[in-house]
């Protein structure tokens, strides 16, 4: 640091505060367009404000500042989203630095390993912009081309990585959905859920994916119908 801990914290906040001005956005591109969508760019400043709070006291700062934010965030009453989004960001805020500048970014098995850290895709956000405000803050050297091009392939990375694991949940929900929709056709004729559940552990996710509930049912019953005879399933057929 080149300047005192709260000189720093000063800075940071400043420099967040840059990232919303249009004459700071050709320097910062991507913190910009991040700043502009997020939704509650308070958030963000609360964690600029304690992320260096506790240095200086003995121990590790990021653990002592977060339970400062942690108290601070359960007087004010804030939401436990909010409040557990800014103790977060306090805890782990030297978190993209070191794994941009001490591993390697571009072994998968490294951004899985930061991203099971972000407990949402929203905090990787709020941790990119606190991350070059910090640094930016700490000393005007610090900030160089090398450091810009990592923190950005690393956000870039994780973003990606961050999504696909929002599709598969999402697969997983509609999954979920289809078959219980199914499953309670099926229930009301009569089929008990043991034997529905029993026949649907042998078909693959994909199934429930493309049919609807309704095809599943008539699917499920026919094969639980046919017993030892062939299944024949019509498909309507649209013709070009």
């Amino acid at each position: 640091h080149a300047y005192t801990v709260d000189q720093h914290t000063l800075f940071v906040i400043r420099n967040i505060s840059r990232f919303k001005k249009n004459e700071y956005a050709k320097q910062f591109p991507l913190c910009a367009k991040i700043i502009s969508a997020l939704e509650k760019p308070e958030i963000l400043y609360l964690g600029a404000l304690f992320h260096d709070i506790a240095k200086g006291r003995g121990g590790d700062h990021s653990e002592l500042g977060a339970i400062e934010a942690q108290q601070f965030t359960q007087r004010h009453y804030m939401e436990a989203e909010d409040s557990k989004l800014i103790v977060w960001l306090v805890r782990y805020h030297l978190l993209m630095s070191q794994t941009a500048q001490r591993k390697d970014i571009y072994d998968p098995k490294t951004i899985e390993q930061f991203c099971q850290l972000l407990p949402h895709a929203r905090y990787l956000d709020y941790l990119y912009l606190l991350t070059v405000a910090d640094i930016c803050g700490t000393n005007p050297t610090l900030w160089n081309a090398w450091k810009d091009s990592l923190l950005k392939e690393l956000y870039h990375a994780a973003k990606t990585r961050l999504h696909k694991q929002q599709e598969l949940l999402d697969e997983a929900a509609l999954i979920s959905i289809r078959k219980q929709y199914a499953m309670d056709i099926l229930i009301s004729d009569g089929i008990s859920s043991r034997v529905i559940q029993d026949l649907w552990s042998q078909f693959k996710g994909k199934y429930f994916l493309h049919e609807s509930p309704e095809v599943i049912a008539r699917h499920t019953k026919a094969i639980l119908n046919s017993k030892q005879f062939p299944v024949v399933i019509i498909m309507p057929h649209h013709s070009q």
